[in-house]
């Protein structure tokens, strides 16, 4: 049987039968409701020409819809352009799992298997994708830039600290901020120029236009920390995706990630440029662990403006090791239990890594008496 042709202004089908006004009314091309069930496959789903919309379909909040007097058009407000500051919305685990992202991926699975696939550092292939942003076009967009890339592990975003209470037009104004794949990030500036940095390196960081570091969030990673301690801006992934998508850099002040969690004042504190917090401060570090205290710390500490760091074994610490010429010993569980007698009697803190930590993030030395920093402390 030759499918009907429907007439442009004729309402159509939204689910089979659906369309026609009443049962045994005929339907467009002179079918009935009966008829059409028996003769048109279930699949076919036709729009009300009604209810199209030129260009992309955007949804809105219910507040929006309101009938304001003498009207019952909904208000909406004009766009915000990239370059004013961003309100970060997160994105939780759930929504980013596969079952959450599946009603997304069908709308872009044609598009996704026609497009060029590009190759990763790793070696995977990688193709453009709506849910990361498009790759630039400027093939210089971000030359000049030195990358250094982190992310905060899955601890740190179960434990992250609730957001601050927003008003309702504030609320209005929160961005969504799209899942965080590190590789393809990695693949867009690079694409645009960008220099990646696989590692911490000062003098490469001096030596580039400007140094970012890009993470989802703020986060407590060796880079991220060293970052802080060297006053290098750490920028939301939402600034590479912009910037891709108006394939023009934007101002990446206004994506600037908190420094932090403070213990003592209970809440995020901003990026602050470098600061030296460690200045003129000569510590000790005593551990069982080499690279994953020792080295790390000392290495953090050096750049947050130390004078001078000594590393000392929890396992070879003697008595005759003189504790006078230092102003604070940094420990962790291993610490000898013959040394916190004789720091006592020097008045010298003995403090855990958490000191060092919220340094970082206030930009100046933070006290030493602050029960959590102490190492001693057990959590409640």
């Amino acid at each position: 049987m030759q499918r009907p042709s429907w007439p442009s202004a004729s309402p159509a089908f939204v689910a089979l039968g659906e369309g026609c006004r009443e049962a045994g009314a005929p339907c467009a091309g002179g079918l009935t409701k009966g008829e059409a069930e028996g003769a048109l496959p279930r699949v076919l789903y036709l729009v009300d020409p009604d209810n199209l919309v030129e260009g992309k379909r955007k949804r809105r909040s219910l507040a929006s819809t309101s009938p304001s007097s003498g009207s019952t058009t909904p208000v909406r407000k004009s766009p915000e352009p990239l370059s004013s500051k961003r309100k970060l919305a997160a994105v939780s685990e759930e929504e980013q799992s596969p079952a959450k992202r599946g009603r997304h991926l069908a709308l872009s699975k044609t598009g996704a298997a026609n497009a060029r696939e590009v190759a990763s550092p790793s070696g995977d292939h990688l193709a453009p994708d709506h849910r990361w942003g498009p790759l630039p076009q400027n093939k210089t967009l971000f030359l000049g830039y030195a990358f250094l890339l982190s992310m905060a592990n899955a601890t740190e975003k179960l434990s992250s600290h609730p957001k601050t209470a927003v008003s309702s037009e504030e609320e209005e104004e929160l961005v969504e901020r799209v899942p965080y794949n590190k590789p393809y990030t990695e693949l867009q500036l690079q694409a645009g120029g960008g220099f990646i940095l696989e590692d911490f390196n000062e003098s490469q960081c001096s030596a580039a236009y400007e140094c970012l570091l890009i993470a989802d969030q703020h986060c407590r990673t060796r880079k991220y920390f060293l970052c802080l301690a060297r006053g290098i801006p750490c920028v939301s992934h939402m600034w590479v995706h912009d910037s891709c998508l108006a394939n023009q850099t934007q101002n990446y002040k206004n994506y600037l990630l908190p420094a932090g969690y403070s213990l003592e004042e209970e809440r995020l504190l901003e990026w602050h440029p470098r600061k030296n917090p460690f200045q003129r401060l000569k510590v000790l570090l005593v551990s069982d662990e080499p690279q994953n205290f020792l080295e790390l710390w000392s290495e953090i500490l050096m750049m947050g403006g130390a004078a001078s760091v000594k590393q000392q074994e929890s396992s070879t610490w003697k008595k005759d090791v003189s504790l006078g010429v230092f102003d604070v010993v940094v420990t962790d569980a291993s610490c000898p239990a013959a040394m916190v007698p004789c720091a006592k009697a020097l008045q010298l803190p003995v403090v855990t890594q958490e000191w060092v930590i919220q340094s970082l993030i206030a930009g100046e030395s933070a006290g030493f008496k602050y029960p959590k920093y102490q190492h001693d402390y057990v959590p409640c």
